[in-house]
């Protein structure tokens, strides 16, 4: 839609089934070139590996990446950072657009 994305990715490597893993995805709005001396993300931290991110602009490419969170808190290594954009407000009747970031 013109204003959300819906993200889901899947881990590297599986873990056993009794432990469960939390995620923190980071994403920002991509930088023009020259548009910004300093990067603002935000972060969240999930308890699933899904989620639909709202409250963004129309016709916006963002920047995003994920790491597993061991049940300690401890960071496993970033995904590569993926882009997506976000639909033209005109476009938002006609499209429902899913997409995925895949490997944590």
């Amino acid at each position: 839609s013109p204003t959300s994305l819906c993200l889901s990715w899947t881990l590297s490597r599986r873990p056993p089934a009794h432990i469960s893993h939390r995620y923190e995805l980071m994403y920002r709005k991509k930088d023009l070139d020259g548009e910004s001396d300093v990067t603002t993300y935000t972060v969240l931290i999930l308890d699933k590996n899904s989620v639909q991110i709202t409250d963004l602009t129309s016709d916006t490419t963002y920047v995003f990446r994920v790491q597993a969170l061991s049940p300690e808190g401890v960071p496993g290594s970033y995904s590569t950072e993926q882009e997506f954009q976000t639909s033209p407000l005109a476009e938002s009747r006609t499209q429902n657009k899913s997409t995925m970031v895949m490997g944590a």
